[in-house]
């Protein structure tokens, strides 16, 4: 299978799951909601290049010695009551979606890098051995590091403009 078939096909399982959530949750125009995170992701998507979509691709799915977010997704899930589980993966997705579009861009573009994956995976995994109490606290915490990273990048584009 060619390079640019296994690309394709990446994107269509994305947008297949990502329509998925979309039906499956209440639709809204916020990141709190699936049709929010499919918008949000699309526009997102549109900003990147080729080769940094299929970076951001490697994310979910991954590479050699990385699980992917999609897997990291299902493991984080499990320690969640059935009944929290719809919300925990909102939360999973759109901090996925943050991290994996801003890591995929450009070396000398992006603002998060694989030392911080390796660091945030780090946590994720202490936090999950305690449980989900623990495990929901760093998820939040590491949602506000990136909105902290992803808000300074953005204020620093419009002072230079």
């Amino acid at each position: 299978m060619t390079q640019d078939r296994k690309t394709y096909r990446g994107i269509v399982s994305l947008l297949l799951l990502s329509l998925f959530f979309c039906f499956s949750a209440a639709s809204g125009n916020s990141l709190h909601t699936s049709q929010g995170l499919l918008d949000k992701e699309s526009q997102l998507l549109r900003s990147l290049n080729e080769e940094e979509r299929l970076w951001y691709q490697r994310f979910l799915e991954g590479v050699l010695l990385f699980d992917g977010w999609h897997a990291i997704t299902d493991d984080l899930l499990s320690v969640f009551d059935e009944d929290e589980a719809a919300d925990r993966q909102l939360l999973l997705q759109r901090l996925g979606m943050k991290i994996g579009t801003e890591w995929a861009k450009d070396n000398d573009r992006r603002k998060i890098d694989t030392e911080m994956l390796e660091e945030w995976g780090d946590r994720l995994r202490e936090a999950r051995s305690q449980g989900a109490d623990t495990t929901l606290a760093m998820l939040h915490a590491i949602e506000r590091e990136v909105d902290m990273i992803l808000q300074k990048k953005e204020s620093l584009a419009a002072t230079t403009r």
